[in-house]
């Protein structure tokens, strides 16, 4: 007789999984740790805007590249925020958000393999464009420009969808996009390299 979903969810609480999100944020709460992730995720996301201005590398072949790469990061928050909002108010002792439900397991399977497809997209890009030496570096350095550029998106849309907003804050809001959009276009420099290369 096939055992259902209640019976088998025990075997799904992963120790592991929870033991490394426990790490995970006890790194984010220590200020230092912050302040040293910022440096390090700034300094690669200049260093990339180097590379992709002076059209050295190729960072982003073309706009679906860039898509893939922002995916890494976008696509497990959308599947934490979707987690988050199934929680109910009075949660369990033991209540696992990832795996509690039917429902929760499908969307942590579904957020974890389109996060998994994007990592391979991302990768096999990167490699495909600036070799198996230097494009697995590449794809360090667009992890941490992923990040950069979803906090800006984050923040734009935060500052232009926020009920108190003023016509000051709206104007410096479009002005930080446009600016963020022409350094990204700087980015998407695959057409340029190849060009340059032949």
């Amino acid at each position: 007789m096939p055992k259902t979903f209640e019976q088998a969810k025990p075997h799904l609480d992963f120790a592991n999984m929870d033991s490394f999100l426990l790490s995970i944020e006890i790194f984010l709460s220590n200020p230092d740790n912050l302040v040293l992730l910022a440096y390090v995720v700034g300094g690669a996301f200049v260093l990339l805007l180097l590379l992709g201005i002076t059209n050295t590398v190729i960072v982003y072949k073309d706009v679906p590249d860039f898509l893939w790469s922002l995916a890494l990061i976008i696509s497990p928050i959308l599947t934490f925020a979707t987690l988050t909002f199934l929680i109910p108010e009075d949660t369990p002792e033991y209540y696992n958000m990832f795996w509690e439900t039917k429902q929760h397991l499908a969307i942590s399977i579904i957020g974890g393999l389109f996060t998994l497809l994007a990592i391979l997209k991302t990768f096999t890009n990167c490699i495909a464009n600036n070799g198996v030496i230097f494009g697995p570096v590449m794809f360090l350095f667009k992890l941490c420009a992923a990040v950069i550029c979803t906090l800006v998106v984050l923040g734009v849309a935060n500052k232009l969808f926020e009920k108190n907003r003023s016509l000051k804050t709206v104007l410096v809001t479009m002005i930080v996009f446009g600016l963020f959009s022409f350094f990204v276009n700087r980015l998407i420099n695959g057409e340029k390299v190849l060009l340059k290369r032949t």
